[in-house]
């Protein structure tokens, strides 16, 4: 049975598209490899989370490293369409009512 969760790790300082891909790929045999989540002509959703104002390298949010490579990886496996979905947190931002008063 495939691994449910997996880590890829570097000891690189500086990201690259190959490397990062690489790194990808790796976590991705773990589980079963993009084919166990991918099949030909399905539509894939891809949801990184870009939900806060803090850059990849900081750790917050997904390295559009990863994202490339994600996307790259699912039309391998035979992805007929690749969506990339973004949103906020609802409410971000917003001070409540109760504050404002």
């Amino acid at each position: 049975m495939p691994a449910s969760l997996a880590i890829a790790h570097t000891r690189e300082k500086h990201r690259s598209i190959d490397g990062v891909e690489a790194l990808v790929r790796e976590a991705l045999v773990h589980l079963g490899g993009m084919q166990a989540f991918v099949k030909a002509g399905q539509t894939v959703l891809l949801k990184p989370n870009q939900t806060v104002y803090y850059s990849a390298e900081e750790g917050c949010t997904t390295d559009p490293l990863v994202v490339g490579a994600l996307i790259r990886l699912a039309r391998e496996a035979g992805a007929g369409r690749i969506q990339v979905g973004l949103g906020g947190i609802v409410g971000a931002g917003l001070r409540s009512r109760k504050q404002e008063k």
